[in-house]
Parts: C-alpha cells; sequence; structure tokens
C-alpha cells in the first residue's frame, strides 16, 4: 500500500509544481495578452 501512496504524492506533488511554473510563466510582467498588445500598437 505504501508504494502506492508514495507514488500518488509524488505525482500530484509533479502536477502542481508544473502548473505553478507555467502559470509564472505566463504571468510574467513581460508577457502580454493579444488585447493589451494590439491596443498599444494601434495607438502609435
Amino acid at each position: 500500500m505504501w508504494p502506492g501512496v508514495i507514488t500518488a504524492g509524488l505525482f500530484s506533488l509533479m502536477l502542481a509544481y508544473n502548473d505553478f511554473t507555467v502559470t509564472a510563466l505566463l504571468l510574467n510582467q513581460e508577457n502580454h495578452t493579444m488585447v493589451p498588445k494590439n491596443t498599444k500598437l494601434s495607438r502609435n
């Protein structure tokens, strides 16, 4: 039973950490979504 619990715990930890890193990369101040980027380009 314990190897399965440890494996499931490690798997969920890896998925949670992967979700955190992807979100941190996408929500960086340098990254813009298309709407603010388009409005910035159209005002120049």
